[in-house]
């Protein structure tokens, strides 16, 4: 288990290994008013680009990822450019589903393997059955490798096991997607099981240990879960604008240098700016609900 992967009690280790992908590669810049083309829309990933030769159509693709064996069911959509490598998209799986991306993972497509560089690196040793097919996962688009109605299986974390459902819902022409940054997130349903926790059966035990004070395992399980940063537990929980902010955070993170002033007095300019921009956000928000319930006509209705 990765250092700061805290592990619930009676849940199997981890591997300790960490992915190799370097942050901040293949992340596609975004200029406003630089006359950037679809191709330059940021992408908000740490995958390391495709190998260079070949460009698939312009074009988005909606993704549908279910946690598999977990009632009932957790999942995530979300739309993610369809010529982005599949390390970008084990990526924006992880910001998903809110995963550290500090163990190894990999694709499954029938006899095909998308591996993670670090588990490609460390088990190139190791036999493969007869028609399995290794190739990293930096070195094929998703596009390649899915079409819409198709799907294949992401795992992550060797000890966990976590598996996930991909499937491609639909295509979309880029002009029918006109978003500020890539990967953005169309909806979700319930809270994502901590990582440490022992898979799909240890957050099965863990729910019902958190929700029987009775449960021999509650003040244990309670315990652990308190070591972590995540707030109260409520398993029906899901909020997309925390998901689309994560998503957001891993696009600053990338290209930190690029978007913050490097002078302490811009910076708090640009706070200031950003607050005023979300209060004036919640007042209208506010109106808008006013005027639901109570009546109350906005100004810009007025005659």
């Amino acid at each position: 288990m990765a250092n700061n992967v805290i592990q619930f009690p009676g849940a199997g280790g981890g591997s300790g290994r960490v992915r190799s992908c370097v942050p901040g590669a293949g992340v596609r810049p975004f200029v406003p008013g630089a006359g950037a083309s679809d191709d330059a829309r940021p992408t908000v990933l740490k995958g390391e680009a495709p190998a260079a030769g070949r460009f698939s159509t312009p074009g988005v693709y909606q993704v549908k990822a279910t946690l598999c064996y977990c009632e009932p069911a957790i999942w995530r959509r979300f739309l993610i450019p369809a010529d982005d490598s599949c390390a970008q998209l084990a990526d924006a799986l992880l910001v998903a589903f809110d995963w550290s991306g500090e163990l190894v993972f990999y694709f499954r497509k029938d006899a095909l393997f998308l591996d993670d560089p670090d588990l490609e690196r460390k088990h190139a040793h190791i036999p493969r059955l007869k028609g399995e097919r290794h190739v990293g996962a930096c070195e094929k688009h998703i596009d390649e490798v899915l079409k819409p109605g198709e799907s294949m299986s992401f795992f992550y974390d060797m000890e966990d096991y976590w598996e996930i459902k991909v499937e491609v819902e639909r295509h979309i022409p880029d002009e029918e997607a006109p978003y500020p940054f890539m990967p953005v997130a169309l909806g979700g349903a319930r809270f994502s099981p901590p990582e440490g926790v022992g898979g799909a059966i240890g957050y099965t035990d863990f729910c019902y240990a958190m929700a029987h004070p009775d449960d021999p395992l509650h003040a244990e399980a309670q315990d652990w879960y308190d070591l972590l940063p995540e707030g109260r537990f409520d398993p029906e929980h899901f909020d997309i604008f925390e998901m689309n902010g994560l998503f957001a955070l891993e696009l600053i993170d990338s290209h930190e240098a690029e978007l913050l002033p490097e002078d302490e007095a811009d910076v708090r300019e640009m706070c200031k700016l950003l607050l005023a921009e979300k209060l004036s956000s919640a007042a209208c928000m506010t109106t808008d609900f006013m005027a639901g319930v109570y009546g109350v006509s906005p100004s810009s209705s007025e005659k």
